[in-house]
């Protein structure tokens, strides 16, 4: 109706419509919203690149999509969203990295992790720090820490709050390198604890 039935997928995973006229953006714009398809959470934290996980994929060890859900709902103030500014959060449900979280401000990789009594949880493997530059250049993340799946939402709030608190006027990337990973990871550590597990963490989120 207002693209010439044409829709574009991107790298990032958003949707572009082209050709449309200028006059009928805001009515684009309305039907979209009836969709729930017109946050304008363009750069912002909710902006996620996800891989499709264990959901869709035999080589994933963990769930991608429904953690992005997770991060999704419980990061939906916008006034938040703007002050953190240009975030980028990418996920892959295993080391084949198709998420990129290799190179993210902030990536998740999904794994497992054991408890004293050998018995098997969903986590993350956080990394921070990483990043695409621009003009051909980039950043790796550095591997941070790994702590359960079902913590993950709480350890991603901690290092937001954390960079929103104290970096001034510096960018996340300025600020992790500023800080350190060795930073990074003494405060994350209490949330990568395995023996005070709860029934539902051996659960992974969607399941």
């Amino acid at each position: 109706q207002y693209s010439f039935g044409e829709i574009i997928v991107t790298h990032d995973q958003n949707l572009v419509l082209p050709n449309v006229k200028q006059a009928d953006l805001f009515s684009l714009w309305e039907k979209l919203e009836t969709q729930n398809l017109a946050t304008s959470n363009i750069g912002l934290l909710t902006d996620m690149i996800c891989c499709p996980g264990l959901d869709f994929c035999s080589l994933a060890s963990a769930g991608s999509i429904p953690i992005a859900k997770q991060i999704n709902e419980k990061f939906d103030d916008m006034d938040y969203l703007h002050d953190i500014g240009d975030i980028k959060i990418k996920m892959s449900g295993c080391m084949n990295a198709c998420g990129q979280h290799n190179m993210a401000h902030i990536g998740f990789q999904g794994m497992s992790v054991r408890t004293p009594e050998k018995l098997v949880a969903p986590a993350l493997q956080v990394l921070l720090g990483g990043g695409v530059l621009g003009n051909g250049d980039g950043r790796f993340a550095d591997k941070v820490i790994k702590i359960p799946s079902k913590r993950g939402p709480q350890a991603l709030r901690a290092i937001l709050d954390d960079y929103k608190a104290n970096a001034g006027d510096l960018d996340f990337l300025s600020y992790y390198d500023k800080k350190g990973q060795r930073y990074f990871y003494d405060f994350l550590k209490p949330l990568s604890e395995t023996d005070n597990l709860v029934e539902s963490d051996f659960v992974d989120w969607g399941n």
